[in-house]
C-alpha cells in the first residue's frame, strides 16, 4: 500500500517545459512566510490605499473626511471588481508620485534571502534547457540566487534567457524596483502587441507549463486569472502540470525533478 506522505515524483525533460514559479513558493527561499512580499491581491489594494490616505509630504488629501472617503470607496469598489479596484489605486498612486513607494512596500523582502538546494535544483533545470518563469514582481529569487530580472520588454535578454545564455526568471508581471514594468492587471496578456503576450505565445507554446507554488484551493484573484491564462490556448498549448505548495524544499531531484503530492 502507498505511503500517503510519499511526494510522486514526476519525470519531465527540461527541454520540454517551462516551469511557472508562484509567490507561494517564497517561504522555501525564506524559510518561513515572515517577512514573504505580499501575493494577495486584497492586501496589495488595502496597502495601497494606505499610502494614499496618509499624511505627510506627497498626501493627496487635506482632510480626515476626504481620507476616509477615498478609503470606503475603494474599499467597495474591490468587493465588486478586484482589478477594477487595483487599476484605480495605482492610477492614484501615479498622480501624485507615490506609486513606487506602494511598490517598494508591497514587494520588498523584508528579511535576508540566499540559495537553497530547492532553488539549486531549479537553476540546474534552467542549465539543462527548463525556461524558468516568475509569476509575481517581487525580485525575493533573484535576490537568492544573486541573479537579473529578466523582463519582457527587454529582448535581447529573452534571447539569451531562451537560449540559455542568460540564467534567471522571466517577470511577466515585471520587478518593483523598476515601477514602469510593473503591470499587475492581466490586460497586457490580452494584448496581441504587448511583449509579455507575445513572449507566452511565442516561447511556451511548445512545451509543458509546470506550475510550482500555486495553490489552486485558494481563491486568490491575481494568481488565479494569470494561471488560468496561462494554462489556457493563449499560454501552454499541451498537457499542464499544477503542484502545490507544500512540502517542496529538498525533494526536488534533476533526474525526477518535480514532486507531485498524493492526494
Amino acid at each position: 500500500m502507498a505511503d500517503a506522505n510519499a511526494d510522486l515524483c514526476l519525470e519531465v525533460e527540461p527541454k520540454a517545459c517551462a516551469i511557472v514559479v508562484g509567490p507561494l513558493f517564497l517561504p522555501s527561499v525564506l524559510g518561513g512566510e515572515a517577512g514573504a512580499p505580499m501575493w494577495a491581491l486584497r492586501s496589495i489594494v488595502e496597502e495601497g490605499i494606505g499610502v494614499m490616505v496618509e499624511g505627510g509630504p506627497g498626501s493627496a488629501f487635506v482632510s480626515d473626511s476626504e481620507r476616509d472617503k477615498f478609503r470606503r470607496l475603494h474599499q467597495n469598489a474591490y468587493e465588486l471588481d478586484p482589478f477594477f479596484a487595483l487599476r484605480k489605486v495605482g492610477d492614484s498612486l501615479k498622480k501624485h508620485g507615490r506609486y513606487g513607494e506602494w511598490l517598494e512596500r508591497a514587494f520588498s523582502c523584508k528579511k535576508p534571502v540566499g540559495m537553497t538546494p530547492c532553488l539549486q535544483r531549479l537553476l540546474e533545470l534552467q542549465r539543462n534547457g527548463a525556461l524558468l518563469v516568475y509569476s509575481h514582481c517581487d525580485d525575493a529569487l533573484d535576490r537568492a540566487a544573486a541573479l537579473q530580472p529578466i523582463l519582457p520588454e527587454d529582448s535581447t535578454a529573452v534571447e539569451g534567457w531562451v537560449s540559455g545564455d542568460r540564467p534567471g526568471f522571466l517577470h511577466l508581471t515585471g520587478v518593483y524596483s523598476q515601477p514602469d514594468s510593473v503591470h499587475l492587471g492581466l490586460d497586457r496578456y490580452e494584448n496581441a502587441s504587448n511583449p509579455s503576450a507575445q513572449a507566452i505565445r511565442k516561447h511556451f507554446s511548445s512545451r509543458v507549463g509546470v506550475f510550482l507554488g500555486f495553490e489552486s484551493e485558494r481563491e486568490e484573484p491575481l494568481q488565479s486569472r494569470l494561471l488560468e491564462l496561462l494554462a489556457s490556448g493563449q499560454g501552454f498549448c499541451r498537457h499542464n502540470i499544477l503542484l502545490g505548495s507544500q512540502r517542496q524544499e529538498g525533494s526536488l531531484l534533476p533526474s525526477c525533478p518535480l514532486p507531485l503530492p498524493l492526494p
